[in-house]
């Protein structure tokens, strides 16, 4: 995964979140945390990014990535002891009962996570996701896809608030996860990795 020759997708740090909601109004859930204070440590994190003539909905701005990713279960990579930014996006929309805050780092790839929170409960998954050719799987007999949701250990969401449908208001949060493994194909062909992320956002309501 992740190849500089290849254009692999944890240098290339596109990520994508999704959040699922049944409709919840309560001030904290089996395992999550709404906690209006998260939106001021955000802040520390995140700036603006300038102007971008794909982001004509100022929906990108930049996120410092704490990122640690494990090759064939080594640390080959980490920035979580370091200040590096890159373009990040989020969002949340509806479908259905269902809240979805989607966001990553980058552009056209996503490396991020995929948060789902239904009947007061949630479940936390690490977003891997790339536009055009399939380098991803979650078991190694499966078939590359463009896009794999890989469940995570030891996660940790907090979030400003769970807007209900007719809120347009941002949401503010920090999502922590260490993910299982998921295989992605490179130069050197299909390798297994894992990450550990801890990622703070500001989402947007966008309306589909």
């Amino acid at each position: 995964m992740l190849k500089m020759t290849r254009t692999p997708t944890y240098l290339l740090l596109a990520v994508g979140l999704a959040f699922q909601t049944c409709g919840q109004t309560t001030k904290s859930g089996e395992d999550f945390t709404i906690d209006p204070d998260i939106e001021h440590e955000a802040e520390k994190y995140i700036s603006p990014l300038g102007a971008n003539e794909l982001d004509t909905l100022g929906l990108i701005y930049s996120n410092q990535l704490k990122w640690d990713l494990f090759e064939e279960g080594k640390l080959v990579h980490s920035t979580k002891d370091t200040t590096a930014s890159m373009p990040f996006k989020a969002f949340y929309y509806w479908t259905s009962d269902s809240l979805h805050i989607d966001g990553g780092f980058g552009i056209f790839t996503t490396l991020g996570f995929a948060v789902t929170i239904c009947d007061n409960k949630a479940t936390v998954k690490h977003l891997l996701s790339v536009d055009e050719f399939p380098i991803y799987k979650l078991y190694e007999t499966d078939s590359l896809q463009l896009r794999i949701d890989v469940p995570c250990n030891n996660t940790k969401l907090t979030l400003t608030a769970l807007p209900n449908m007719y809120e347009s208001e941002p949401v503010y949060g920090l999502v922590e996860f260490e993910s299982e493994d998921f295989y992605e194909e490179g130069n050197d062909g299909i390798k297994k990795f894992r990450s550990n992320m801890i990622i703070y956002f500001r989402a947007i309501k966008m309306d589909f």
